[in-house]
């Protein structure tokens, strides 16, 4: 992870952003959250459009007691995360609401009771469980039946095998990727309230500054793999990359928005699941494998890996930055004035 960032490789990477025509532009916001609020009667037969759809449920069959065996563990060892955090990560407890469903056995399985639905009650290795029958697809926020508390609805194949965390953290532990996957989403339900952000967020200037912005990520991580004047001199580079960048974009306010809707969500995925150093390596993994991506998909992951590198470069620093997040706050802002770069 130790390199060099060369000089000629950051004037390169300034000049390929001058060659731009002068351009600006707001991000397109994408609600990729729904918030399904149902007044008197709960039908969920609703199919939701999402990346992972509702097929991928079939391509890993699982038995029901499987199901349910997975669904205990999952809820008993986010508890014990949930209790150990007790708030002390975001300020606010991450204890909240999850539903784990298979489609393709059209069961649902949640780690609290509800008032509408009148699930089963069940005890499976020593956990509760609450049990019931649905068709749902993957995945989601959702607003009730706990009196208004806002829980999450997650796939079982989802989870379990969406393989990139387990290629980037350098783990075949899926059970442990699978509770990181869940605190992710339990993070966007949080974000509303916390942060004032939520929803996904596209760019909408992203042409000719893959390169730009892959340099900035290396230089967090050259950051976080130092100390002393070369870490300071690796946030330096991190900055002014990023200032470069800005100057010919415009994008300012929305780039902020990606980087706290998905980076503070990633954040929370790995420190939940990973130790630091490890989340670090997880984060260098994922930046080498956008390295030959396209503009768009390498602007699109700058939210969450460039969010995620931020807050860990904050922490390495003391600096205390989770409980001042708003829906303006600039994460390199805070470094820079903490720093007094």
């Amino acid at each position: 992870m130790k390199q060099i960032i060369s000089i000629s490789a950051i004037f390169f990477a300034i000049a390929s952003l001058l060659l731009l025509s002068a351009c600006g532009g707001d991000y397109a916001a994408e609600d990729d959250y729904v918030n399904y609020e149902h007044e008197n009667e709960y039908v969920y037969e609703h199919v939701h459009e999402h990346e992972n759809d509702i097929s991928e449920d079939f391509a890993h069959p699982i038995n029901s007691t499987e199901f349910f065996e997975f669904a205990a563990a999952q809820f008993a060892a986010l508890q014990a995360i949930w209790d150990a955090d007790g708030g002390d990560m975001w300020g606010v407890p991450l204890h909240s609401p999850v539903i784990i469903f298979c489609s393709a056995l059209e069961v649902i399985a949640a780690n609290q009771p509800d008032n509408v639905w009148d699930l089963e009650r069940i005890y499976v290795n020593g956990v509760t469980i609450y049990t019931g029958h649905s068709r749902m697809s993957s995945p989601f926020i959702f607003r009730g039946p706990w009196g208004g508390e806002t829980g999450i609805f997650i796939s079982y194949q989802y989870v379990m095998y969406d393989a990139d965390f387990f290629v980037f953290a350098g783990t075949k532990d899926r059970t442990t990727a699978a509770l990181g996957h869940i605190n992710h989403y339990v993070m966007h339900a949080r974000q509303p309230a916390l942060m004032g952000v939520y929803g996904g967020w596209r760019p909408a200037v992203y042409d000719g500054i893959r390169e730009n912005i892959l340099l900035e990520l290396d230089a967090l991580l050259l950051a976080l793999a130092t100390d002393g004047e070369e870490r300071l001199a690796a946030v330096r580079d991190a900055l002014f990359i990023r200032q470069a960048r800005r100057e010919i974009t415009g994008d300012y306010v929305n780039e902020n928005l990606l980087k706290l809707s998905e980076g503070t969500a990633v954040y929370t995925q790995l420190l939940t699941t990973l130790s630091r150093q490890d989340s670090i390596m997880a984060l260098a993994n994922w930046t080498r494998d956008i390295s030959d991506d396209d503009d768009l998909s390498v602007a699109i992951s700058y939210g969450y890996i460039g969010g995620a590198l931020y807050g860990l470069v904050l922490d390495a620093f003391e600096i205390e930055w989770r409980r001042q997040i708003v829906a303006d706050t600039d994460l390199g802002q805070i470094l820079k004035e903490n720093l007094d770069l």
